[in-house]
């Protein structure tokens, strides 16, 4: 039995996307004030392309993730994690003061649904007229910002005016579905979020920024800057993020992120960076583990065993680190 992936995904899905929020960094100097923030390369936003980025603090540490478009020339919408927006907009706050732009939560501007399964793409197109045609891109209709992340799945924030029209629509020819999914999916695409747990926890190498190109290593500097490029080009980085699958009791709560996991023996084994359960009843998560304790593809774990599960991407592995052979999915 292979994972549900989207393409797999038999029922399309409506999910309500609460725990997430907008923020809209506003002002002619938008894109030049985030472009010293953040770890991507705010150039390549255009045309109507998104990005992933983070926001680092000056040791490299990763203070919080975004998803991120130009909806105007004189804004950038950051989507982020709900419990994260006071602290970064009083984070980006204290450099933001020396720019002509400000930080505005938008909340309340949006609703933030996504949309995945056979028909997304047709149910964009009858009711707004479009979809976005590649991964990564956008586009707007009647003020609704559409973004598609993968085959028949969309990241939509709909502008609050004319939200309930639409979502009335959708729920009529979908089935309601909840977050677990939509994290399951991202565990499944390798995207790593910050969660408040994991702030000032992880570098952007640890969870796989620079492979979902979410680090630009040519754009100049940031804050956090100089900690990432020499790790880049003069570390030898030992944990990185990889996807795992493992038995856990029903009746008790997902591990949480920045949880620590320890081995049967006692052995740790890495920390969590976001979990979900899967339709086997087991759950997946992406955890930033030692490439070494990795490369045993198989570890006794909760009473059974911690299996490492593909990614959609090759993860580097130094000369005299152990090669990994990753499972293939059930």
């Amino acid at each position: 039995m292979q994972d549900s992936s989207v393409q797999d995904i038999q029922t399309t899905y409506l999910i309500p996307l609460k725990s997430q929020a907008l923020l809209g960094v506003e002002g002619p100097d938008a894109n030049k004030f985030l472009q010293g923030q953040l770890t991507c390369d705010l150039r390549e936003l255009a045309p109507n392309h998104s990005l992933q980025g983070a926001q680092c603090s000056l040791k490299g540490r990763m203070m919080n993730t975004f998803r991120l478009l130009q909806d105007r020339e004189d804004r950038v919408i950051l989507r982020t994690f709900a419990e994260l927006t006071s602290a970064t907009q009083a984070a980006l706050g204290k450099y933001i003061v020396f720019s002509k732009a400000e930080i505005n939560n938008l909340s309340d501007a949006y609703t933030l649904v996504g949309l995945v399964g056979p028909e997304a793409e047709a149910l964009l197109s009858t009711h707004l007229g479009a979809a976005p045609e590649a991964e990564g891109n956008w586009l707007e209709r009647n003020g609704h910002l559409i973004i598609k992340l993968a085959e028949q799945r969309y990241e939509c924030w709909l502008n609050q005016n004319t939200a309930s029209a639409v979502l009335a629509e959708w729920a009529a020819m979908c089935q309601t579905g909840d977050e677990n999914l939509w994290t399951l999916l991202d565990i499944r695409a390798g995207w790593a979020q910050v969660r408040p747990q994991t702030q000032e926890l992880f570098t952007p190498q640890a969870v796989n920024y620079p492979l979902v190109g979410a680090v630009s290593f040519r754009k100049g500097c940031y804050t956090g800057q100089e900690v990432v490029a020499r790790l880049h080009y003069k570390g030898k980085l030992k944990r990185r993020m990889y996807r795992v699958e493992f038995s856990w009791p029903e009746q008790q709560a997902l591990p949480t992120p920045g949880d620590d996991l320890v081995a049967d023996d006692g052995q740790p084994l890495g920390q969590c960076v976001l979990s979900a359960w899967n339709e086997r009843g087991s759950v997946e998560a992406l955890l930033v583990m030692n490439d070494a304790l990795a490369a045993q593809e198989v570890i006794d774990y909760n009473d059974g065993q911690m299996r490492l599960l593909s990614l959609p991407y090759a993860i580097p592995k130094d000369d005299d680190q152990p090669s990994l052979s990753q499972n293939q999915d059930p």
